[in-house]
């Protein structure tokens, strides 16, 4: 714990006072925990630590009934995103909402956009699998990395996998990818036409 309340690429850090973060809301945060900031602070950390002791749970993260499903073992298919937890009805609800719809994109296979990214950059979908570091592969990864978690909401973990990457490093190549498709066009075309799964 006292690692994680210094670790400073958390908000938890600046929960208990570590780091700064303009933006996050850290007085709101804290007022579910206490009325003044150090009982808050305290009583945050206790939460946190009874929430690490009960270990990962699955229905907690994203790709809401997704993951439900694997759980439950339901087999109707429904609609999920990775960033949302919830039903697949709540899913459609926000993807027909005019503020969320631009940001919660149609899903495209991985597959299908390792492969349209290779044609782009006129590499070979197995070179960017095998992390080979011509400037066109570092680009292509850095551009899938982008569509696939930012635009997507695939899941980094999963990508990484597919990629032969780390979260983190799926993670940087998606910062790097992002620059790249905001200053090209063709770039930007890539993520049209997503079809769904």
């Amino acid at each position: 714990m006292e690692e994680l309340d210094r670790y400073r690429w958390s908000g938890h850090a600046v929960l208990m006072g570590q780091e700064d973060l303009p933006g996050q809301n850290t007085e709101e945060v804290l007022s579910y925990f206490g009325r003044r900031v150090k009982v808050s602070r305290r009583h945050y950390r206790e939460f946190i630590m009874e929430g690490i002791s009960r270990g990962r749970r699955d229905e907690l993260t994203g790709g809401g009934l997704r993951r439900v499903r694997k759980l439950t073992g339901l087999e109707e298919m429904e609609e999920f995103d990775e960033r949302i937890l919830g039903s697949g009805e709540f899913v459609k609800r926000l993807r027909r909402e005019k503020v969320l719809s631009d940001g919660i994109s149609a899903r495209m296979p991985i597959k299908d956009l390792v492969e349209r990214v290779a044609r782009v950059f006129g590499t070979e979908v197995e070179d960017i699998k095998r992390r080979k570091r011509s400037r066109r592969v570092v680009d292509a990864r850095s551009v899938i990395s982008y569509f696939a978690v930012r635009e997507m909401g695939r899941n980094g973990a999963e990508l990484g996998r597919i990629l032969n990457m780390s979260r983190s490093g799926v993670s940087i190549a998606a910062d790097r990818g992002e620059a790249l498709v905001r200053d090209n066009p063709l770039l930007r075309s890539i993520g049209e036409d997503k079809s769904t799964i």
